[in-house]
């Protein structure tokens, strides 16, 4: 399973000037309604004609993504963040318009905001689902109804992993209240008039034992925009599972048993490790084989051995740039990527 570290480096939100942004807490990996895809269908998938995916970062400030896309030689076609939506340091409003800037900042390099929105560690997801966040999550709600572009919003995401404090099994959640929560924001949004706001749905990749199914955890097609699948590897696993391909395919196959939404990888990365290049270079093709329509590597150095960044080696930053340039691969001036072109894919699914 892959633990996250429950520490979060916080930053307060500045409007109008290069806007930080809370770092997520700590990424560390250790091992862990349709038909089911079978090996065959599978094997033939992999021989057809991949399409581009749309490539975007994960990262802490404005100007590290600035800097990592040069460096990277790239422009990222999503812009990755994570939020709390009730932020010690500054007024719920405050804050809401702060994402709205943060998200004129990212549509003006071309690229589409992806925020992953979270409660405070102690409230339960009966205590959503009843409608006690409700005066913070009509804020943002109503602010990005006014802002009326597209927003990718990861609601809760992770939800099967035990570090969470809105995961089934953490402060008496259980996962009907997950849904009744996830239905209840959902709603929420759209009684706002928030259309432009996608939903992803976002576990981590399976864990080992599995506490609570994908299955379990699922709201509903008419709640749900996309699918998310968070895909990590640290130094030890990397030896064994030798792509990102391999990482995600037993989580991809339970997830199609249920759902054809269209897939997103909002979180991948790998720890630095002799293989890392290797594993970079094939991650692209790899997880858009299993129909992933978007990847968003996360470009974070939380300690020396959970450095997911592509600098983190110089043969790792290579494959990156290689695999950025290639034609697998689409962003912002490149195999047709653009801010009209992937707001399209966005909403629609598909390109």
């Amino acid at each position: 399973m892959r633990i996250r570290a429950l520490t979060l480096v916080s930053a307060t939100l500045v409007l109008g000037m290069g806007l930080p942004v809370v770092a997520q807490s700590a990424q560390a990996t250790v091992p862990r309604g349709t038909r089911e895809v079978h090996h065959s269908a599978h094997k033939n998938a992999a021989h057809k004609k991949v399409k581009p995916v749309l490539f975007g970062l994960n990262d802490h400030w404005e100007n590290q993504i600035i800097s990592d896309d040069s460096q990277d030689h790239a422009r990222s076609g999503i812009v990755g963040t994570f939020l709390p939506w009730r932020e010690s340091t500054m007024t719920v409003a405050g804050e809401a318009s702060a994402v709205v800037h943060y998200s004129q900042w990212a549509r003006s390099r071309g690229a589409i905001p992806m925020i992953d929105l979270y409660p405070p560690a102690g409230v339960t997801l009966a205590q959503i689902a009843a409608g006690d966040e409700d005066d913070a999550l009509n804020l943002y709600a109503k602010d990005l109804a006014g802002w009326n572009h597209t927003f990718l919003l990861r609601l809760f995401p992770e939800m099967n992993g035990p570090w969470e404090s809105y995961s089934p099994g953490y402060n008496g959640n259980t996962a009907a209240q997950f849904i009744a929560a996830w239905r209840h924001v959902y709603n929420l949004f759209h009684q706002d008039g928030a259309s432009n706001v996608q939903f992803i749905w976002n576990p981590d990749k399976l864990l080992t034992p599995q506490a609570v199914s994908f299955a379990r955890l699922w709201p509903g097609s008419q709640y749900v925009d996309w699918v998310g699948l968070d895909v990590y590897m640290n130094g030890a696993n990397v030896k064994t599972v030798v792509s990102a391909r391999a990482a995600a395919l037993p989580s991809v196959q339970a997830i199609r048993r249920f759902t054809n939404k269209p897939l997103i990888i909002p979180e991948v990365g790998v720890s630095n490790t002799s293989r890392k290049a290797h594993w970079i270079a094939n991650s692209v093709r790899g997880l858009a084989s299993l129909g992933a329509k978007a990847i968003v590597w996360f470009n974070e150095a939380l300690t020396k051995n959970t450095n997911w960044r592509f600098d983190s080696s110089s043969s790792a930053l290579a494959a990156a740039r290689r695999t950025l340039a290639g034609p697998l691969v689409a962003w912002p001036g490149h195999n047709g990527g653009s801010l009209t072109h992937d707001q399209a894919l966005v909403a629609k699914g598909s390109w």
